[in-house]
């Protein structure tokens, strides 16, 4: 039976026939040999942060699609704060035993090209936003409430005016994870139902944001 890391770190091996020069495929291969030991790394260090033993996974098909989509993010250069979102996605959904490819590629879609700032803004929507059930409705005090909770940590976090925050918020629009409600002055922005999930697979508050 093959055994998660040994799989983790056989990945590499496809990055072999680059089709570039002798002189250029020694160089991309030496920065994918380091993008690939530092992804093998997030990874294991996640699974024990979790106390998930690697004997605990079975590797199926739907954790082979998992790996393989981690590992074309660590390829193309995401950041190590990405790859420990990534990574504490599937230990969540392993702790759980709902380990789904598809549930994993989508949130690795958006997670994956979040930038710091984003991220940190992120973290505080969702944490201020775990204390309200689910269902959202549009208008009800408590999403006001928990959205001003998370505007001024992140602005005192990120030490940013108002407008700088609230052009981070529209910008996670695009992920999928935050939703933006009218009928207030300068908008509101509430976890949306794909970022109550991420949050319940994923303490992201916890993260260390600035790796």
């Amino acid at each position: 039976m093959t055994l998660l890391p040994d799989f983790i770190g056989d990945i590499a091996a496809s990055a072999s026939g680059l089709p570039f020069g002798k002189a250029v495929s020694s160089l991309v291969e030496g920065v994918w040999r380091k993008r690939q030991e530092r992804a093998k790394e997030v990874f294991l260090d996640e699974m024990r942060r979790g106390n998930l033993p690697p004997s605990y996974v079975q590797v199926d098909d739907e954790t082979i699609a998992i790996l393989l989509r981690f590992n074309r993010a660590a390829m193309e250069g995401a950041a190590k704060r990405n790859l420990r979102l990534m990574a504490r996605v599937f230990v969540g959904m392993a702790r759980v035993h709902s380990i789904q490819a598809d549930e994993f590629l989508s949130l690795a879609d958006s997670l994956s090209s979040l930038r710091r700032e984003e991220a940190v803004v992120l973290a505080d929507l969702l944490c201020a936003f775990k204390a309200i059930e689910d269902g959202l409705i549009e208008n009800n005090q408590k999403n006001v409430n928990a959205f001003q909770e998370a505007k001024e940590k992140s602005m005192a976090r990120l030490s940013i005016n108002e407008e700088g925050y609230l052009s981070f918020c529209g910008s996670l629009l695009r992920t999928g994870f935050v939703l933006s409600i009218s009928g207030f002055d300068g908008g509101v922005y509430i976890a949306s139902p794909m970022g109550k999930r991420l949050a319940k697979l994923v303490e992201i508050e916890a993260i260390d944001l600035d790796a």
